[in-house]
């Protein structure tokens, strides 16, 4: 089983994370849809409200970035949408981030808003799985920051992963992808979890031919399991 050479997709994230989603003791009922959402081990939050930034971020001169505690959003500049738009990259809409205190709009950082998630096509083997139940990483009854829920708290079964270098896909995971879109499975550790983002090879080169910063790749291999 040979990987694709032709590194068409790639992971990304941001080079340095700024600051912490606010109210930093309960953002996740502030910006998500709880009712699916797991306390103990962050898989399942549906994004209803923009994130609140406790100040307009500094590090100026990088077009992308991201909070702590939230690895599956990013943030950007103003130019990352003009050139997004003009250039017309897919499975991508823009947002407001806020300031918490006041509730205004940040004036230099927009959400990049993913519409789209793939189908499953996670090549699991070799990949540590991390189950929700008792005794196991979600089962202390308090993490520092935002953790913080009755000992009782049910815990939910589902499912995330270690992350390993690279990850490995079928090739039908991209059959009918857009040129940016996060992965069905969650990955993740301890009281964390979030989907990986997968931007194309058409957005890899946007990016590089601006020398854009921020934003750290590592292309993916892709591996018909069947052969």
């Amino acid at each position: 089983m040979e990987p694709d050479q032709h590194n068409d997709w790639h992971v990304v994230g941001a080079t340095s994370h700024l600051g912490y989603p606010q109210p930093e003791d309960g953002y996740a009922g502030a910006t998500y849809d709880v009712a699916g959402y797991c306390e103990r081990c962050g898989v399942g939050g549906v994004q209803r409200h923009p994130f609140r930034f406790r100040s307009e971020p500094k590090a100026s001169h990088s077009q992308f970035l991201q909070l702590n505690w939230v690895f599956d959003e990013l943030f950007v500049r103003p130019e990352v949408p003009d050139v997004f738009e003009r250039e017309r990259v897919t499975g991508v809409g823009f947002g407001p981030a806020l300031h918490h205190r006041t509730g205004r709009a940040l004036e230099r950082i927009q959400q990049l808003i993913i519409l789209t998630i793939l189908p499953p096509g996670l090549q699991t083997e070799g990949l540590q799985m991390v189950t929700c139940k008792p005794d196991n990483e979600e089962a202390r009854s308090e993490f520092a920051g935002p953790k913080r829920y009755p000992h009782d708290y049910p815990f939910c079964g589902r499912v995330k992963y270690h992350w390993r270098h690279p990850l490995v896909f079928a090739p039908h995971t991209f059959a009918e992808a857009l040129d940016i879109a996060k992965s069905h499975e969650w990955f993740g550790s301890g009281g964390t979890a979030g989907r990986a983002i997968l931007v194309s090879r058409r957005v890899i080169d946007l990016i590089r031919a601006r020398k854009w910063r921020g934003l750290r790749t590592e292309p993916v291999a892709v591996i018909d399991a069947a052969t």
